[in-house]
């Protein structure tokens, strides 16, 4: 993570969720989500975990909409707005 190394990191973090079992997910989650949200460069890479974390715990949202306005991300954000919400 301190390298910089986007696409290595994300790999890592996904190849750790597979090979753990379900009941410890969250330990990764923990430190992958705030990885995640630490990328204001490439949002989008920050936004496909993201969302991906949210089919694990919906309570989220409303910290990744935050996240969506700190990047300008304005219509991506409205849509989540609507989701929590709605």
């Amino acid at each position: 993570m301190k390298q910089n190394l986007i696409t290595r990191t994300r790999q890592v973090f996904d190849r750790a969720l597979l090979s753990l079992p379900v009941t410890q997910h969250e330990k990764v989650w923990e430190v992958y989500r705030e990885w995640a949200l630490s990328l204001k460069e490439t949002p989008k890479t920050a936004i496909s975990i993201i969302k991906r974390y949210l089919r694990l715990n919906p309570d989220f949202a409303e910290e990744f909409v935050e996240y969506l306005i700190s990047v300008d991300q304005i219509d991506d954000a409205a849509v989540y707005i609507t989701k929590v919400r709605g």
